[in-house]
């Protein structure tokens, strides 16, 4: 009996890790992730604030946000690794989608990204550099 119940137990522990990675798998397709970093040698305050936001920039009038993410340096330098996660039934079928990033502190953007930084429709979801550039102006809301 005792046998059986370990059998048992591998069995449900073999089908628990299959549906963990299965739902990592899912999290991972779903997500964008890489780091955002400028060439300036200047060291961010420990509360600066870093945004990155997954944009679908197809319509040439309103940038659409898929979403976005934001957290504080906590004293680290760059690079800084984010991970934006998405929901794909949120992407239209024609859409152009983007990253772009801010760091902002005191209200104020001292970094903004040099370019938007194109992603999933050239399959790029993973290691992904976003460049940013000094910037002076009042952080967007």
């Amino acid at each position: 009996m005792l046998l059986l119940l370990g059998f048992s137990s591998c069995s449900n522990q073999e089908e628990g890790d299959a549906t963990a990675n299965a739902n990592a798998e899912t999290v991972e397709s779903t997500s964008i992730s890489g780091v955002v970093s400028y060439r300036e040698r200047q060291s961010l305050p420990p509360d600066a604030q870093i945004v990155v936001s997954l944009v679908d920039i197809a319509e040439a009038d309103e940038d659409k946000i898929i979403s976005s993410i934001d957290f504080l340096s906590e004293g680290n330098q760059i690079p800084l690794e984010f991970q934006v996660p998405y929901d794909s039934e949120q992407l239209s079928e024609n859409g152009n989608f983007v990253l772009k990033a801010a760091i902002n502190f005191a209200g104020m953007k001292i970094f903004e990204v040099i370019q938007p930084v194109p992603v999933i429709n050239n399959s790029k979801t993973k290691d992904i550099v976003v460049m940013m550039r000094k910037s002076s102006g009042p952080a967007d809301q």
